[in-house]
């Protein structure tokens, strides 16, 4: 879990504030305060019990001091930067944003916090929208988005965009270099190459000396071999 503190100094860089995410040691009762609170979403509404609008609107970070770290108390900037360039940016990498919500989402990413929970099972995201698409994947079986030459059907835009570049249209802009394998996203190449020529199994089975290289292909091994056991 990375330490970071919000510090409000600006820096004048072409007439531009930032406002740096600063590295600090925190023990684990110095956590953020404001990042504790889990909110369920229902299946019926697919909305937290708080409005998105108040978690943007809390614009100050409550941090607790044991007496080891010096923790500025002062507010931050503006919710939304004015000067159409990304103010906000993380000194634990290379994230920068416009916006102080986006900034504060990061920080909780970095914190490995998780603010959403479903109400229907134990699934937790840092974001509504990734809680509302568990929701219509796994519990309301929702599919909004139809694909006009086919009969496939998906719970997110990106998803039915995605099929139909590689489905329809062919897309293969990522080419392997040591065959002729070829895909529309960088991450399936890299995946490829890790697996198939260097046959790297990170995915270890509990149960036996199985590795895969993929995630969902141990869990498929592990509900086919393990389950009946």
């Amino acid at each position: 879990m990375s330490n970071l503190k919000f510090n409000s100094s600006i820096i004048l860089n072409n007439c531009q504030p930032f406002v740096l995410l600063e590295r600090i040691n925190f023990s684990k009762k110095n956590i953020i305060e404001s990042l504790k609170d889990v909110y369920l979403i229902t299946l019926a509404s697919n909305k937290s019990d708080t409005k998105q609008d108040e978690l943007n609107n809390n614009n100050n970070l409550n941090l607790k001091n044991d007496g080891d770290s010096e923790i500025s108390s002062q507010p931050l900037l503006p919710d939304f930067c004015s000067y159409d360039k990304k103010c906000y940016r993380c000194k634990e990498c290379k994230f920068s944003s416009k916006y102080k919500g986006s900034s504060k989402t990061h920080i909780m990413n970095h914190l490995g916090q998780k603010r959403y929970k479903c109400a229907e099972c134990n699934f937790t995201s840092l974001y509504l929208t990734s809680i509302n698409n568990h929701i219509r994947s796994f519990h309301s079986k929702e599919r909004p988005y139809k694909c006009s030459d086919c009969e496939y059907t998906c719970v997110q835009a990106s998803s039915l965009t995605y099929h139909i570049k590689s489905v329809h249209e062919k897309v293969r802009t990522f080419k392997c270099a040591h065959c002729k394998f070829a895909t529309i996203r960088f991450f399936s190449l890299k995946i490829h190459i890790e697996t198939v020529h260097l046959k790297k199994r990170p995915f270890k089975c509990p149960h036996c000396p199985h590795a895969s290289g993929l995630l969902g292909n141990l869990k498929i091994h592990i509900k086919k071999i393990h389950t009946k056991e």
